[in-house]
């Protein structure tokens, strides 16, 4: 039963909606299963009758509500119509954000290397990235190195479309990548895709996994889940670079000579989930052109789109 003092408040029959879903959802996968929402609605009729007719007219409301609530862990498992409770809730806000500078003033020797190394490998997909972005119509350009857009505002790719708006007006859209050389500590790198959705319309995170047979069977399935679950909650796409093992220890091998000499003949891109479509305030796009692309007006922007495209396929 709700507590009087929530009865009173507005969205109390939410409150025990919530309550009871949870109960049902924690009951039924600690039976090993997946449960549909009439399985839920279920349980809760046979275990709380009388409050179940509190919330029987708005059952599917509140569930619906409950799947976009930050403060509920009830998840609709991505390409289903199946539930769970998110085993590890993403945190509400990201991690503080850390300037290169800043960071490289804290390592000593040994982890100004390791930084190093770690680039090099990034800087290894680099390219596949760009071209597989291009491959979607976008006029790409590698631009990790720009450092004109402050703290996690230089994505590792970068790439315009160009679409008809109204009136003939040109209207761009921008996607980024940021791309990861493994799935090491990826959900606090993960959020370096997310804040570039403050300039970009869609935004990638990309990490490089190695197998014996490099599909996407071959990584855990609980992994998979969770950079889908990821993936939704933040509408961020992901982006998953296959290789195979032993081309994935030379990368990650701890000189840089050795990664340098590796070749991603193998690699495969796979889109675990697709980044969506949102709408961003034009100055943010228009700031991040002219300081990461270089693109400082209607005319540069129409030549790097044009030539970038045909240099793509040449290539």
């Amino acid at each position: 039963m709700a507590k009087p003092e929530e009865k009173n408040k507005r969205g109390w029959k939410y409150v025990l909606f919530k309550k009871h879903a949870e109960e049902a959802l924690k009951a039924l996968t600690g039976k090993g299963e997946d449960p549909l929402s009439g399985a839920l609605r279920d349980w809760v009729e046979k275990n709380h009758v009388e409050d179940f007719k509190k919330l029987s007219k708005s059952w599917h409301v509140f569930l619906f509500k409950a799947q976009h609530d930050d403060s509920s862990p009830i998840t609709l498992i991505p390409g289903t119509y199946t539930y769970r409770l998110s085993s590890a809730e993403p945190p509400a806000t990201p991690p503080v954000e850390e300037s290169d500078e800043e960071a490289e003033s804290e390592l000593n020797d040994e982890g100004k290397n390791k930084k190093k190394l770690r680039v090099q490998r990034e800087q290894s997909v680099y390219e596949p990235l760009r071209d597989w972005l291009s491959s979607w119509a976008y006029a790409s350009k590698v631009t990790a190195e720009t450092k004109s857009g402050g703290p996690w505002g230089n994505p590792d790719i970068a790439g315009i479309k160009l679409r008809a708006g109204l009136f003939e007006v040109t209207d761009v859209e921008l996607a980024t990548v940021e791309a990861k050389a493994s799935l090491d500590n990826w959900k606090r790198y993960f959020f370096e895709a997310v804040s570039h959705k403050r300039f970009a319309h869609r935004s990638y995170f990309a990490a490089l996994y190695g197998a014996d047979t490099p599909t996407i069977e071959a990584i855990p399935v609980n992994l998979r889940q969770e950079l889908r679950e990821y993936g939704e909650k933040f509408a961020v796409g992901v982006l998953l670079l296959l290789v195979t093992k032993k081309t994935f220890e030379a990368l990650h091998a701890a000189d840089a000579e050795t990664i340098k000499a590796v070749k991603l003949d193998d690699l495969r891109v796979i889109e675990l989930w697709p980044a969506q479509y949102q709408s961003v305030a034009h100055a943010s796009v228009r700031s991040h052109l002219q300081d990461t692309l270089e693109l400082g007006d209607e005319e540069a922007i129409k030549k790097f789109h044009d030539e970038a495209l045909a240099d793509f396929e040449n290539e």
